[in-house]
């Protein structure tokens, strides 16, 4: 049995505003950049731990909190910059689709 007027699986509707694939292809795409930012800053600590073992007497060790704290002031400009990105990409992708849809529907 066939339903009629069932939303296409491939987008969602929120707020009057269709979501469609490419922008959960963005959703994911930041999401992963967002994993990102989280294991690489303890991997590249990790490798400046291991240098400091290797040459500890040349450089001073910085200290996981200063560390820490130099992360989180780094990522507190990236983040919001990276949340305007992913709206103004969600928002145009949602505007092209409408506009192609109206195109299609002139053409016919």
């Amino acid at each position: 049995m066939k339903i009629i007027n069932a939303p296409d699986a491939r987008s969602v509707r929120i707020a009057g505003i269709e979501i469609i694939d490419s922008a959960k292809a963005v959703a994911s795409v930041f999401t992963e950049i967002l994993l990102f930012m989280v294991w690489f800053p303890a991997i590249v600590y990790g490798l400046y731990r291991v240098v400091i073992a290797l040459w500890d007497a040349s450089l001073k060790p910085q200290s996981l909190m200063e560390f820490i704290n130099f992360m989180v002031e780094l990522y507190s400009y990236v983040l919001p910059s990276l949340a305007v990105i992913a709206v103004a990409l969600i928002v145009v992708l949602s505007i092209f689709k409408r506009l192609s849809s109206i195109w299609e529907g002139r053409k016919q």
